[in-house]
């Protein structure tokens, strides 16, 4: 009977770990920005039904099929113009800025805007990995500005120092 009870709570404790490890689930997938020559991994929570896939070349994070953010690869420089525009041109009809922050060590800006009548919530994220980082990525969607906000909180950007 001791024998039995040590092998029922080693299955437990065993479906407990393995069970754990499926909550925070990531899917990854791998880029390499021919601009910057660095590797860029993009990491979302498939538990909650995220998912990236590239098609045609294209990141895309999507959610239930639906495509939450399309990914566009920027330069250090594209990442600090973007930022001085959006942040600092008050006047700007396109752009409105919300907020800037920090996730994960990367320095991003939200803004939202409308261009030709459709509105887009976007990010533009510096990905910091090593002391020569100079890869970002500009996240945009066209869903809403939850679901944005959302998404954005299940993606994990970094720079892959091994792949290069």
């Amino acid at each position: 009977m001791k024998k039995f009870i040590k092998i029922v709570i080693s299955l437990l404790t065993f479906s407990m770990l393995f069970g754990c490890t499926q909550l925070t689930s990531k899917e990854k997938l791998k880029f390499t920005v021919e601009e910057t020559g660095q590797t860029v991994a993009i990491a979302v929570n498939e538990k909650d039904g995220y998912a990236v896939v590239k098609e045609n070349g294209v990141p895309y994070i999507k959610k239930d099929d639906e495509t939450i953010f399309t990914c566009t690869f920027i330069t250090f420089d594209q990442y600090s113009s973007y930022r001085e525009e959006i942040v600092n041109d008050t006047d700007n009809e396109t752009y409105t800025y919300y907020k800037e922050g920090t996730k994960k060590k990367n320095k991003y800006v939200y803004f939202e805007s409308n261009i030709d009548g459709t509105e887009r919530y976007s990010y533009i994220v510096e990905i910091i990995g090593t002391t020569n980082a100079n890869t970002g990525v500009l996240l945009v969607s066209e869903t809403d500005r939850d679901t944005a906000q959302a998404a954005f909180k299940k993606t994990t950007l970094s720079i892959d120092i091994y792949a290069n």
